[in-house]
């Protein structure tokens, strides 16, 4: 795998890796794939969009390519992935495809493809197919000149949220921060349904992203929210990243709530209606998670990183969430869709069922100091590197486990080396219970970012 195709996606620079020749292209390759010998009838495909500015040209091109080769097309225009991922499940559509480079900088672009089902396909589960099928230009013969019709895929999303939730209409005062991406358009009027929404930031869905690239996962990002939520006394804030499937959340002292804590809050409100149930987490996850999954009667699945992975194993084991360190939370009421929105409002329905502070709710919940280092390095030497250092802790007497990258143990605490499936990077992630053994694994981090092959 190499380039513009990726674990989760297809993802690059605009201009130079991802252009319009590029999008038609993908959009006869992935229509190749979609091809069956039996079955002769057109396929049909949902495409959204996310608000870069090279995103409505991106599209358009893909959609002249699947339509060049036996695909209708349904076009959603610009909504959030979850939408892409909702739509092509709810009305069983045969794909789904949303254009869009998420949390990353205005620069970047690209795909992301649904099966039948809403899941997210992953490189071995197609995109290897479309590359083949790109690289070679094998592209299926054009017997039939698909159609395109737009349909407004929103009500019906807005519809099916509100007939899976136990939420009537408060005076919960929220905060949203949609940092110029499509939830600009998307989040604001169906949270005014449920709440008082008493501030919108940067929701003009411009597509200006900030250098950084529209990533609530990144504090820095957060320091505007977190000013309005203290200045106008909100209740919550909301951050969404730019295509809608990552959430951060600052409570009503305008301080950020941890990945961590808003999974173990979603995770007790669902296990209220849903006993014993499953729940999935991966392998970054805090054991925190784990403890509190056993605490609350529920059944801890591990997975590997990745909604492609996450989303097939909650399907598979039929489990009613699963959440990731990045801020990603799926539910079974969803389909298994990571979606931002429902996360927000699943919040809200906690804090009217219980009445109580959001910083009041957290306080008990248990966290241990974890830290997380992204490094850049060698594309090409990122797997080796990871596989290098498995072959060391090993032979130094460490127990490591091997399902996603390495997670080496060592007595309280943990150290995960591994490398990113959609950049040039590695990421290392520990965590311990106490400071002696969290100061240990900080120095074993620091020896392998001076060691990574940069």
């Amino acid at each position: 795998m190499t380039g513009i195709f990726r674990a989760y996606d297809i993802r690059g620079r605009y201009g130079d890796e991802i252009n319009e020749i590029t999008a038609y292209n993908i959009g006869r390759a992935f229509a190749t794939c979609l091809a069956s010998e039996t079955e002769r009838r057109p396929k049909d495909v949902v495409v959204g969009r996310d608000v870069r500015n090279s995103s409505a040209s991106l599209a358009d091109s893909l959609i002249k390519g699947l339509t060049e080769c036996n695909c209708n097309v349904i076009d959603a225009s610009m909504v959030s992935t979850p939408i892409v991922a909702f739509a092509t499940r709810f009305f069983c559509y045969d794909a789904g495809i949303a254009v869009t480079a998420s949390h990353l900088g205005r620069e970047y672009n690209g795909f992301k493809f649904f099966d039948e089902h809403g899941v997210a396909i992953s490189y071995e589960a197609g995109i290897n197919e479309i590359e083949k099928n790109f690289v070679s230009n094998n592209y299926v013969a054009s017997m039939y000149k698909g159609i395109v019709t737009k349909r407004n895929v929103v009500e019906n999303y807005y519809s099916f949220i509100k007939s899976k939730l136990n939420l009537v209409k408060t005076d919960i005062s929220v905060a949203i921060d949609a940092m110029h991406g499509v939830m600009g358009l998307i989040a604001p009027p169906l949270l005014s349904d449920f709440c008082d929404v008493t501030e919108t930031l940067r929701c003009d869905a411009s597509g200006n992203f900030p250098e950084a690239g529209p990533d609530p996962s990144r504090l820095e990002n957060l320091e505007m929210l977190k000013e309005r939520v203290t200045e106008s006394k909100c209740d919550v804030g909301f951050a969404y990243d730019g295509d809608g499937d990552r959430l951060a959340v600052v409570d009503e002292r305008g301080e950020v709530v941890s990945p961590t804590k808003i999974f173990a809050l979603l995770i007790e409100h669902e296990l209220k209606s849903h006993e014993e149930g499953k729940i999935v987490f991966d392998f970054v996850t805090s054991d925190a998670i784990k403890e509190w999954i056993n605490q609350q009667g529920g059944v801890p699945l591990i997975c590997r990183v990745g909604h492609t992975y996450i989303t097939r194993k909650l399907i598979e084991e039929q489990a009613v969430i699963a959440g990731e360190l990045s801020g990603h939370y799926y539910f079974k009421d969803m389909f298994g869709i990571d979606d931002a929105l429902f996360a927000s409002l699943k919040i809200l329905e906690i804090l009217q069922t219980r009445n109580e502070k959001l910083s009041k709710l957290c306080r008990n919940i248990p966290e241990y100091p974890m830290e997380t280092i992204n490094i850049t390095v060698k594309e090409e030497k990122k797997f080796s590197f990871v596989e290098e250092l498995r072959r060391e802790f090993e032979e130094r007497g460490y127990k490591c486990e091997t399902l996603d990258g390495i997670k080496v143990h060592v007595d309280d605490g943990w150290l995960v080396i591994r490398p990113s499936n959609t950049e040039n990077k590695i990421r290392i992630v520990y965590e311990a219970k106490s400071k002696h053994t969290f100061e240990r694994l900080k120095e074993m981090a620091r020896e392998i970012v001076i060691r990574a092959p940069k």
